[in-house]
């Protein structure tokens, strides 16, 4: 075989597969994100599992916290009342290859026998596309300030310290 047949072969030998375009588009990174406020809506700790990188991890509220950590605080935020609503606005998704980076605005509520506040929190996340999946590496949670005048007594503290709840 000569030098050019070679290259020739070469030129023509797939390379890593082409990922399905689903995959690679914004809302597949944007559902991924979803699914894990599904799945911590719902307590379902698989369901979250599915979406999370074995090596997850968040920021939120000043504190870093584990995938366990952070189901451990909803699910006990669950227990004693309180309730959250998470919908992903304005998203912003960057794709290059097998990673992706999203920013976007999560408004919500907040609620418990108090009543309901409404919430806004600035995130971002970076996931890995792995095994046909996107799974979720990291993300950062920050909460915007209240609008003056709202009542804060029934908002949950925003500093989750999972070492202090049961």
């Amino acid at each position: 075989m000569t030098a050019l047949g070679l290259l020739a072969g070469l030129a023509a030998a797939p390379g890593r597969a082409a990922e399905a375009p689903e995959l690679t588009s914004p809302a597949a990174v944007a559902g991924t994100m979803r699914a894990m406020f599904d799945a911590l809506a719902l307590d379902d700790r698989p369901a979250l599992d599915r979406v999370l990188a074995a090596d997850f991890y968040a920021y939120d509220g000043g504190h870093e916290m584990s995938a366990a950590d952070l189901f451990k605080y909803v699910k006990w935020r669950h227990d004693t009342g309180t309730r959250y609503t998470w919908s992903i606005t304005e998203p912003r998704v960057h794709i290059s290859g097998d990673l992706a980076t999203i920013t976007y605005k999560n408004r919500g509520t907040i609620s418990d026998a108090s009543g309901t506040v409404p919430m806004t929190w600035l995130e971002a996340g970076i996931l890995h596309l792995r095994d046909g999946h996107w799974r979720i590496e990291f993300v950062d949670s920050t909460r915007m300030p209240l609008a003056p005048g709202t009542a804060t007594a029934s908002i949950p503290d925003s500093s989750p310290k999972p070492t202090y709840h049961p």
